[in-house]
């Protein structure tokens, strides 16, 4: 599970919600599916109604439409690029900077760039933990 305090803290708050309702795993699939997308669900009729609403349902079935509703009807819900998030998701898989790259939509530069601040937050963890076995 991603859980470092630098990340939570610049993600958006779609991101947090869809981590902390779904876990990392669906949150990762449910971004890389609807990337970009906003949704508005703004009444339960809306749910059987609704394009949006059957496509989500038929993914990722009623209960994460049902949660999504409960926490944005009335409000545009829009799916982050989140790609930090996605970023690690891709390293821990095992593939490569240069592979992750077109994955996330954006130039390799911009890859090593995410990958550096990714490296940099694993470093300070790695060092916390040290630091707390040692006492």
């Amino acid at each position: 599970m991603v859980d470092n305090k630098v990340l939570q803290d610049s993600q958006p708050e779609a991101l947090r919600f869809l981590r902390a309702r779904f876990g990392d795993e669906v949150a990762f699939r449910f971004i890389e599916r609807f990337i970009g997308r906003e949704f508005v669900i703004s009444s339960p009729a809306s749910i059987n109604t609704s394009a949006d609403a059957s496509e989500i349902i038929e993914a990722f079935g009623a209960d994460v439409l049902n949660v999504i509703h409960a926490e944005y009807h009335y409000v545009p819900f829009r799916v982050p690029t989140a790609r930090a998030f996605r970023y690690e998701f891709y390293a821990r898989q095992g593939l490569s900077t240069k592979e992750i790259a077109p994955r996330l939509g954006i130039s390799l530069r911009q890859t090593y760039h995410i990958a550096s601040q990714y490296k940099k937050r694993r470093a300070a963890k790695f060092q916390k933990w040290k630091q707390e076995a040692e006492q």
